[in-house]
């Protein structure tokens, strides 16, 4: 008797022994679960506002390169219709020229993306005279309006 219960003292304490550790292992397994967890959301945060930050960075470059082609389409019809205006030709032509330009204008940058005005000889004139040409002030404005 005396040895069957130093048996069961034995089989008792290798028991706890035994949960003792697995409950160890259970509480380590779950504080690495937690740091992994940590370290994964940083990591996809990180990642998530490093690609809107390229994003950003990528449209501002191409907004960039739309601004330049505006501007050197702008260059071009204001040192046509000037040259035009020097060598004096008439109101007519110069609106007849504006017309074939607004059509390519309008094809490549998209229909109403941009609305052809000038101001020749004191006289607002436009191919297609649009809502802009309602609220103009021919003192203020000439060229191309970008709307």
């Amino acid at each position: 008797m005396l040895e069957l219960r130093r048996y069961q003292r034995r089989v008792n304490r290798l028991r706890n022994h035994q949960l003792g550790i697995y409950a160890m292992i259970i509480l380590a397994l779950v504080v690495l679960g937690g740091l992994f967890h940590m370290i994964l959301r940083d990591t996809l945060l990180q990642n998530a506002q490093d690609m809107g930050t390229t994003l950003a960075r990528s449209y501002i470059s191409d907004e960039n390169s739309n601004i330049e082609v505006y501007e050197t389409l702008v260059q071009f019809a204001t040192n046509t219709i000037d040259d035009q205006a020097a060598q004096g030709e008439s109101t007519e032509e110069i609106v007849q020229w504006m017309k074939g330009f607004d059509d390519q204008l309008q094809g490549t940058m998209g229909e109403g993306q941009a609305e052809l005005y000038a101001v020749v000889k004191g006289e607002l004139i436009a191919p297609r005279p649009g809502r802009g040409m309602q609220v103009m002030n021919t003192k203020q404005f000439h060229g191309i309006n970008v709307l």
